[in-house]
């Protein structure tokens, strides 16, 4: 039986991705990021949720190495005037990047997330490809640096990145998914989804950069 380490954030996307590698036969790890202050009822809620499914539940402190990567990035892009996307640099640096060493390290055979996205191999080029959802809810441009990673590490990890991840929501649609979880009676199916940057509180950059950065903001134009 293959071991599979599935990012669980306590939303019902990975809640119900944890549901179908179950029933896929994987023996599956629940595992929660701790990234920044999050809210503790989201690690209760994926508590809940592993306890529902019988699974192992472990949390990884990343701390330190998502503020060195992620939010100070964050801060250092919006004071030279660009927009960041901070989700972006996490997929590909955290979750794909340090999860995936950690659980290859632990002796699991890959990880899984709650992304909607696919993943095929191209036997023509021989090479694994990062490929759309069919589903409306389709986040493959939150994925897209993963197969670009040659320049970043070591040659060919980029493809063992894709070759080890499994996106078990794939082409299926928002709405059959929360059903799946009423139907096994996971406790967060009518949850909420969540849209926003998860480290900056109430969605206010301005306040957030002020106190992190320790310097103002300088007034300009929108370009």
């Amino acid at each position: 039986m293959k071991t599979i380490w599935l990012g669980m954030s306590g939303g019902v996307d990975s809640s119900a991705a944890a549901l179908l590698l179950r029933q896929q036969g994987y023996n599956v790890v629940g595992i929660t990021l701790r990234l920044h202050g999050q809210a503790e009822r989201d690690c209760t809620d994926v508590r809940r949720v592993c306890e529902a499914l019988g699974i192992e539940h472990r949390i990884l402190d990343g701390r330190e190495r998502f503020r060195g990567v992620v939010i100070s990035r964050f801060i250092e892009e919006y004071y030279a005037g660009r927009t960041p996307n901070p989700c972006v640099v996490c997929n590909r640096r955290i979750k794909f990047g340090w999860m995936l060493d950690e659980a290859l390290r632990n002796g699991a055979d890959g990880i899984a997330t709650g992304h909607y996205a696919n993943t095929a191999y191209d036997p023509v080029s021989g090479r694994w490809q990062l490929r759309r959802s069919r589903s409306g809810k389709d986040q493959s441009y939150m994925l897209y640096r993963l197969p670009q990673e040659i320049l970043q590490r070591l040659c060919g990890l980029s493809q063992e990145q894709l070759a080890h991840t499994l996106f078990p929501l794939r082409n299926r649609e928002k709405d059959e998914v929360r059903r799946l979880a009423r139907e096994a009676g996971l406790p967060v199916a009518d949850k909420g989804d969540s849209m926003e940057i998860c480290f900056v509180p109430g969605d206010d950059y301005i306040a957030f950069l002020n106190a992190e950065a320790g310097r103002p903001m300088l007034p300009g134009n929108f370009v």
